[in-house]
């Protein structure tokens, strides 16, 4: 399928990216939040509630790509990372 090959395209470009942290909580992979903000957006969501939302009922699918083995960041430490 051309969307399977398009996000496995995404995971192999994004491997370099290095990991980021929010203050006290666990690490999070920048490809993995990168492609929850691309997946969150496709699926029609409006603010970053509804990206986390969308993230956590619909997690089996980024994982087909990413590991998300901490799960999906909250959407306090989504709104902080693109003030960076």
């Amino acid at each position: 399928m051309a969307i399977d090959r398009g996000f496995a395209w995404f995971g192999s470009i994004s491997s370099g990216l290095r990991t980021t942290a929010s203050a006290g909580g666990p690490p999070y992979r920048l490809p993995e939040v990168l492609l929850l903000f691309v997946c969150g957006t496709i699926g029609a969501c409006d603010d970053f509630d509804e990206i986390v939302e969308w993230g956590e009922d619909n997690l089996p699918f980024p994982c087909r790509f990413l590991p998300y083995h901490h799960g999906v960041p909250g959407s306090r430490w989504l709104r902080a990372l693109p003030r960076g």
